[in-house]
């Protein structure tokens, strides 16, 4: 979460939020590591990671394209924050960097459990 907060400070979210937000991570990591239907194998969490990276980059991707559709006259990356709905900019940032997050959390915990490292 630290990279996350050092390359995104422009976003104006105030400090606390960012607290809420990982305490919300943490208890979903919990669920996953306890919960049958997730992975708990280190090769299959690493898969989860890079499936994150890359879905993460590909819903960026439509959030730009979109948000240039929408507002042709802002630069693509602010057109992209614009995007709005249930599949907008928010979406993008639940599956990377949250979902990835998540991932090497899981990676980084299934490691220091096989002791594989």
């Amino acid at each position: 979460m630290v990279l996350t907060i050092s390359v995104v400070p422009d976003f104006g979210i105030p400090t606390p939020f960012w607290f809420f937000v990982y305490i919300v991570l943490a208890l979903i990591c919990w669920h996953f590591w306890h919960s049958d239907k997730f992975p708990n194998k280190t090769k299959d969490w690493l898969w989860f990671v890079l499936v994150s990276i890359v879905l993460g980059a590909i819903f960026f991707g439509s959030d730009m394209m979109i948000g240039h559709f929408y507002y042709p006259d802002l630069p693509v990356v602010d057109a992209a924050k614009k995007n709005g709905g249930p599949f907008g900019f928010i979406l993008t940032l639940v599956v990377c960097p949250g979902l990835t997050i998540i991932g090497l959390a899981s990676l980084a915990r299934s490691l220091l459990a096989s002791k594989s490292f």
